[in-house]
C-alpha cells in the first residue's frame, strides 16, 4: 500500500470540504479543477509534493 493518495473531484463534494486540513497528507496528482478546492489559498495544500493545479504556484 502506497503512503500517497490522491486528491479526485469526489472530494469537492463533500459537505464541509472547507473545514478539512490537506496539508502534510502526501496527496499526489491534480486538484480537480472545478468545485470549491481551487477556492482555497494554496497554504492550505502545503507539504503536499506531488500536488498540482490551481491554486498552487506553478512550480509546485
Amino acid at each position: 500500500m502506497s503512503d500517497f493518495h490522491v486528491l479526485d473531484s469526489q472530494a469537492s463534494r463533500i459537505i464541509g470540504a472547507n473545514l478539512i486540513s490537506y496539508s502534510n497528507n502526501n496527496l499526489t496528482g491534480p486538484i480537480p479543477s472545478s468545485g470549491q478546492l481551487t477556492t482555497f489559498p494554496a497554504s492550505r495544500y502545503e507539504n503536499n509534493l506531488g500536488l498540482r493545479g490551481i491554486p498552487l504556484p506553478h512550480e509546485f
